[in-house]
């Protein structure tokens, strides 16, 4: 990397993270204010109220990184461009384009981070953010997961289960001797999407477990496009989810 180009980013990178701690603490300040209150009527403790303001950190990042880098940018650029930096550059025959080059480049970085914070960290925070707010409104803490829908693959295979327990990594409610085309709303809908976009499959079951390395299925009817038939299972290992509990 050139000396101009680290130049750039370190100017960029003062005015990222001076607007990033700025709009974090602007948020979690006015949240405290407005949920104060409730946090010491309720008696929740200052060590839980203290992280869940750091499990929230994860989400203001996913959500305000666009807005902040925006903001870093306007600052950063006007500030080169107020010292005249910017003229001097295109003066020593940079163009506008080799100029933002590096500009391009990090915000390209940061929108992968900001993927893999969003993916990663904020699917293991939401949940300990939903217990506490339970807890603060008074309602019976649980970790089961009702009514989701998960997009599975790249494809845009869509999954829907009513209910999830990730202790016991199961889907859907206990259902003895039923068949799927005697049940009215069925627990589990997975819609298979070929690279196109299109629908190549389509399951209904009852239920369902990951077992050792594998999901299964149970009480399931498998529906395919071409041809359009249709096959009920007892039980049917699902080899085509290559994703686990977590």
């Amino acid at each position: 990397m050139k000396t101009i180009d680290r130049y750039i980013i370190k100017e960029l990178l003062k005015s990222f993270f001076t607007v990033f701690i700025a709009f974090v603490l602007l948020f979690l300040i006015f949240d405290f204010a407005v949920h104060a209150g409730k946090f010491f009527s309720k008696g929740i403790p200052s060590r839980e109220i203290f992280l869940y303001y750091m499990f929230m950190i994860p989400s203001l990042t996913a959500n305000g990184m666009p807005m902040v880098l925006l903001l870093a940018l306007f600052w950063s650029m006007n500030r080169l461009n107020r010292n005249h930096e910017i003229a001097a550059l295109q003066a020593s025959g940079m163009s506008p384009t080799r100029i933002c080059t590096p500009l391009f480049i990090f915000s390209a970085l940061l929108a992968v981070a900001n993927f893999q914070i969003d993916e990663q960290i904020n699917t293991k925070t939401a949940r300990k953010i939903n217990r506490f707010m339970d807890k603060v409104s008074g309602h019976r803490t649980t970790d089961l997961i009702e009514k989701q829908y998960f997009y599975t693959d790249t494809n845009d295979s869509r999954l829907y289960f009513q209910k999830f327990d990730p202790k016991t990594a199961k889907m859907g409610p206990k259902v003895e001797n039923a068949r799927p085309g005697e049940i009215k709303d069925i627990p589990i809908v997975w819609d298979a999407r070929g690279p196109g976009g299109e629908e190549v499959m389509k399951i209904l079951a009852v239920s369902g477990e990951y077992v050792g390395d594998s999901w299964w299925l149970y009480d399931l009817n498998v529906t395919r496009s071409t041809g359009g038939r249709s096959i009920s299972y007892k039980r049917r290992r699902m080899y085509e989810w290559a994703f686990s509990p977590s």
